[in-house]
């Protein structure tokens, strides 16, 4: 149990992380509400290589924090059902 809570605050820290970058890169215009609304309206499984180029496509850039070295516990873009 106290493994999967150190996994949980890990990628709560990851997501407050590029929440930060994205709104740091946007001057405030854009944040993680603004992607999760782009995954959300996606009718199919979503993975890591779809977050990022929406993430991409919203700071013409891509984001330090979708790093692969930058995710806990990330060595695959394993997908998301919902």
């Amino acid at each position: 149990f106290r493994q999967a809570k150190s996994s949980v605050a890990k990628w709560a820290a990851s997501a407050s992380a590029l929440d930060e970058e994205i709104r740091s890169k946007t001057d405030g215009a854009a944040s993680l509400d603004t992607i999760v609304a782009e995954l959300v309206a996606i009718d199919d499984t979503v993975d890591l290589k779809t977050l990022r180029a929406i993430t991409t496509n919203l700071l013409a850039d891509s984001a330090e924090t979708l790093q692969v070295e930058n995710l806990p516990g990330c060595r695959t873009t394993a997908s998301i059902s919902h």
